[in-house]
């Protein structure tokens, strides 16, 4: 077929302006950045060992279809390799349908980028033996010596019209092309070599009917042999289009402030769906009307012109503004926003891109969720852009915002001023270059301590091991050596500074921490080692949480900076007698519920003289053992966790849905809690510093749900007795002789058969949550009785199983209660072998139990059945074990009184 006048003319023009454009970068580029760009298309037609690229390999895919080299491609190839010579031939066949380019203008840091389309000949990508990808990735590396970006994306026209090649990782890509990168791809790429778009030869009142007009087309052999067919533009669907709007989207957040021209026009896009007045239907149509006019046919002035006038009106001026000073910084970064623009300055340009950004978030999202049923939106997609723009721009909550998003290039700054006021609830100031403590000038950031600051320099790109950092400390003892201790830790623990931007499949799990560091006492010294130096050493008690004799917590300050998967930084700052403590709850409230493959990095630091090293060492292995226990648990089913700290003891737990901590003074105090009834099972994780010389590591250790454990420490005459209940409950006592001993097993043993009575009431079954193992096999509250004798070994105690047997001494001593509900109160019935006495009390039992003729020598309760409430629990859903030994303990004195 041949085609219309109208169309080669159209055809003609579209050449021209390629010419034009590929004129245009070209002289914008470097004399070597010229000459690679320049020989691109022959270094992929030919593979020759003397080109840049060139791989050993004996099937490289190349050759550019209907490709011949012109002179300043064959000069280029020249310049890159003197000894070349070019000898044409007849290829067999060709592995390239066609290359373009397409401009990226300069990125922040100055240095061009470009991207270049490798299009395959359809069916090749599954004969590929990765040898093409390494040339690319060559290649890459030779324009990076140049300061050029080149990135290179190989394609198939007929995988990319399916939409098989693009946004690996988001949520449904897998069927359907992204129109909006086929349009941009349009309005902006560079025909470098070999087949030209179809797209050029279909005139814009056919675009509504693509598919017959190039079946039409391609009809004509010569036409199909000549042209690449990437898809039409014409009316989407509900769900193609929220699709690839939102795909779009998430896609330039990676470079907010350069790409907001871009966000934008998604927005207008779909303020104006379902029927957008798309810019390549523009441009394409100024084209077949012969307007040749350069300037008015570039994209990024196309683009101005539609977000003009959609920022029209009064309440948009702020955001108009800002979208011409992202123009601007497009065209020029480094005049726009070089190294000499105050850096309050970018600060406020990056808020108000980040408000802009957001406003254009809300329209998109308000629009897909009105369409959401019609347009099939999967509503992880929502969730996933969201928390990407979170993570971008939200920066409540501790989380460090991000004051050059693009804006500008290096932002290193040769000084940097901490000053301290000593006053306020963020004493601290950071000022740009060299300024004093009583500077008038806005500061860059305010913080409650100087690490904050300094972390928040460092994330950003502000500061390195060149700059000069200013201390003013006012009061505090913070020194020059410290900061640049902290900086050579955040250098190293944080390589780059600002984490990676998260991939959607990061986005689709909720943020994890994937890095904590923890800075101790930065700027504080313990007043007591102070005034002390270094006599308190002389004690064997190293810890620094119970440090020296006096067993003082030197942990005054902690600043936790944590790294998360969603590319965040939070810094958070705890001080003063409960620093620790609030730094654990915060952490593990930050660990828990999370599904993470592995415990969290933890790294922690102290500068001080005195001890540092010895802190910091101590910090890492109690975050690391808290880490190991908690990563991964549901808050419910977390372990309590105990270690001394200063001359008492500390208790972290879960209550609720948070983390909470409680100190205790000395161990009876730190018994009463862990004896205190329980609405769950709960177990205890024990610091290995905490509790040394006691029984109490062994014994919360070996916690096992739904079963009662008894442990026996010391002989006859001078035992203890410890009792785990099937909640955690502790229950402690003094086991006189081997009777109480064995008097205790036969009691709890009839305890649990008369749990078995209550709990089927209370639960309708025994598989209760309550009762259920951490890890969530259900295993139900069994009834079962362990018993074991306690051996003092090296390091602590182990407890060996022991049989405690059922009869044996002391048998005949026991005596039974029995207590029923009656209108007037309760009935109460002690039976004492074969005697039996009634009273409407316990008292009048007890006082009537001398003038028994047989009494017991030492008697002791051994069977009660009460009511829960008598016993102390609220309800038969509350009752447990050690409600049963309380009362047998309470009683037992009773009977001990009532015998002399």
């Amino acid at each position: 077929m041949t085609l219309s006048t109208e169309t080669r003319a159209a055809l003609r023009r579209f050449q021209a302006i390629n010419r034009q454009r590929l004129l245009r970068l070209v002289n914008s580029l470097s004399p070597k950045q010229q000459t690679l760009v320049d020989a691109l298309p022959l270094l992929y037609h030919l593979h020759h060992p003397r080109l840049p690229g060139y791989l050993d390999v004996e099937a490289m895919p190349k050759g550019i279809s209907g490709y011949t080299p012109d002179e300043p491609t064959l000069r280029a190839a020249k310049s890159l390799a003197p000894l070349f010579e070019f000898k044409p031939a007849p290829l067999s066949h060709y592995a390239i349908d066609a290359l373009f380019l397409i401009d990226h203008g300069k990125s922040a840091t100055g240095l061009r980028r470009l991207e270049l389309w490798l299009c395959l000949r359809d069916g090749l990508e599954e004969a590929r033996n990765g040898a093409l990808e390494r040339k690319v990735e060559r290649l890459r590396r030779r324009a990076q010596e140049i300061d050029l970006t080149l990135e290179t994306g190989l394609i198939e026209a007929r995988a990319f019209r399916d939409g098989r090649c693009l946004g690996v990782g988001w949520p449904g890509r897998t069927t359907s092309r992204d129109h909006l990168l086929t349009e941009a791809f349009y309005l902006s790429a560079i025909h470098l070599a070999g087949r030209y778009p179809l797209w050029w030869l279909v005139p814009p009142e056919m675009e509504e009917h693509y598919r017959t007009e190039t079946e039409r087309l391609l009809a004509d052999d010569t036409i199909a042999s000549e042209t690449i067919d990437f898809g039409g533009l014409e009316g989407l669907s509900p769900e193609t289009f929220f699709r690839a709007v939102l795909w779009r989207f998430y896609a330039e957040l990676a470079t907010p402030c350069q790409s907001l021209p871009e966000l934008l026009l998604m927005e207008v896009y779909t303020t104006e769906h379902p029927t957008p007045q798309r810019m390549s239907r523009r441009y394409k149509q100024a084209v077949y009307r012969g307007n040749m006019r350069y300037a008015q046919l570039d994209t990024l002035a196309i683009m101005a012109g539609r977000l003009r006038d959609h920022l029209a009106g009064e309440e948009e001026t702020a955001r108009l503004e800002v979208l011409k000073r992202c123009l601007h910084q497009r065209l020029d970064p480094q005049r726009t926003n070089g190294p000499e623009s105050p850096l309050t300055a970018i600060r406020d340009q990056a808020r108000r891109v980040a408000a802009s950004v957001s406003r254009a978030y809300g329209v998109i999202t308000e629009a897909a969720q009105r369409e959401a049923e019609r347009a099939r939106i999967d509503p992880m997609e929502l969730i996933i852009l969201g928390r990407r723009l979170y993570a971008a721009f939200d920066p409540r909550g501790g989380r460090v915002e991000w004051i050059n998003p693009g804006l500008a290039g290096d932002l290193t700054q040769g000084a940097l001023s901490f000053c301290n006021r000593d006053h306020g609830h963020q004493p601290w100031r950071l000022h740009q270059g060299l300024a004093k403590p009583d500077a008038e000038l806005p500061p860059l950031k305010e913080g409650s301590g100087a690490l904050e600051l300094l972390a928040w320099a460092y994330f950003n790109g502000l500061v390195d091991g060149t700059t000069t950092l200013a201390l003013h400390p006012g009061r505090t003892q913070l020194g020059p050596r410290e900061m640049q201790g902290a900086l050579t830790a955040l250098q190293r623990l944080f390589p780059g500074g600002r984490p990676a931007t998260p991939e959607p499949a990061e986005l689709s799990n909720p943020s994890l921490p994937s890095i904590h560091a923890l800075f101790v006492n930065f700027g504080t010294t313990s007043a007591s080692l102070l005034s002390r130096g270094d006599q308190q050493v002389i004690s064997d008690q190293a810890d620094p949480l119970r440090f020296g004799a006096l067993q003082e917590n030197l942990i005054a300050t902690v600043d936790l900076v944590t790294v998360t998967t969603w590319g965040e930084v939070f810094i958070h700052r705890f001080d003063g007698r409960s620093a620790l403590l609030a730094t654990l709850k915060h952490f593990l409230n930050g660990i828990a519920n999370a599904a993470l493959p592995a415990p969290p990095t933890v790294a922690a630091f102290c500068f001080s003289a005195a001890q540092g090293t010895l802190i910091s060492r101590r910090m890492e292995e109690l975050f690391n053992a808290v880490s190991e226990q908690a990563s991964g648990r549901p808050l419910t089913t977390l372990p309590g966790y105990i270690l001394g700290l200063g001359r008492g003891h500390a208790l972290i737990s879960i209550e609720q849905t948070r983390a909470v901590s409680r100190h205790v003074e000395g161990v009876p105090k730190l018994m009463q809690t862990l004896g205190a009834p329980r609405e769950r099972h709960v177990r205890w994780a024990v610091d290995p510093q905490a509790l040394r010389g006691t029984p109490l590591p062994t014994i919360l250790r070996n916690v096992k749900p739904g079963v009662v454990q008894l442990y026996r420490q010391g002989d006859d005459g001078k035992a203890l007795l410890y009792i785990l209940d099937e909640r955690g409950s502790l229950f402690q006592t003094a086991a006189a002789d081997a009777g109480e001993y064995r008097g205790y097993h036969r009691f709890l043993t009839d305890t649990l058969r008369r749990l078995f009575l209550w709990r089927p009431l209370a639960h309708g079954e025994l598989d209760d949550d309550e009762l259920h193992w951490s890890d969530q096999s259900h295993r139900p509250f069994t009834g079962e009785l362990e018993c074991y004798r306690l051996t003092g070994v090296a390091g602590g105690f182990s407890a060996r199983p022991e049989d405690a047997g059922a009869g044996g001494e002391g048998e005949g001593n026991g005596v039974q209660l029995m207590v029923q509900a009656t209108e007037e109160g309760y009935a109460y019935t002690l039976y004492c072998g074969e005697q039996i006495i009634e009273g409407p009390t316990l008292n009048a039992l007890t006082q009537t139990l001398p003038s028994l003729p047989h009494l017991p020598a030492h008697p002791r309760l051994e069977s009660v059945d009460a009511p829960p409430s008598l016993l102390g629990a609220e309800s038969a859903d509350a009752l447990q074990s050690l409600h049963y030994l309380r009362f047998k303990r309470a009683f037992d004195r009773k009977l001990a009184e009532a015998v002399g």
